[in-house]
Parts: C-alpha cells; sequence; structure tokens
C-alpha cells in the first residue's frame, strides 16, 4: 500500500459527530412545531412567512 495524504483528527471528529447529533435532535420534532405555530397564528400566516424566510439571505457576518 502507498502512503496516503488523507489525515484523519478523531478529536475533531468526534466532536463534530457531537455537534451534528445535537443539532440533529433540536429538529426532531420539528413537523410538532409547524402544528403548534399553525393552530396560534394561523395557516395563511406560515404561508407568507415561510415565502419570505425562502428569500431571506443569511449571513454570518
Amino acid at each position: 500500500m502507498g502512503n496516503s495524504d488523507l489525515t484523519v483528527d478523531i478529536t475533531l471528529l468526534k466532536a463534530s459527530e457531537k455537534q451534528l447529533h445535537s443539532i440533529q435532535s433540536e429538529f426532531e420534532d420539528i413537523d410538532g412545531w409547524k402544528k403548534e405555530l399553525r393552530a396560534v397564528i394561523g395557516a395563511e400566516r406560515m404561508v407568507g412567512a415561510n415565502a419570505m424566510m425562502s428569500t431571506f439571505r443569511w449571513s454570518r457576518s
């Protein structure tokens, strides 16, 4: 076998895995949140908000 240019930082990989699991758990019940929001603010306003958010430009700066 030849030498590989690929190196893996196992500590960073495990930290990333934990972060991804955390993010996944935050979104597991998103359908439940949508139902609650529709009940509170109405489906018509949700459609408008969804359209507005799809055109929103997210910036991290």
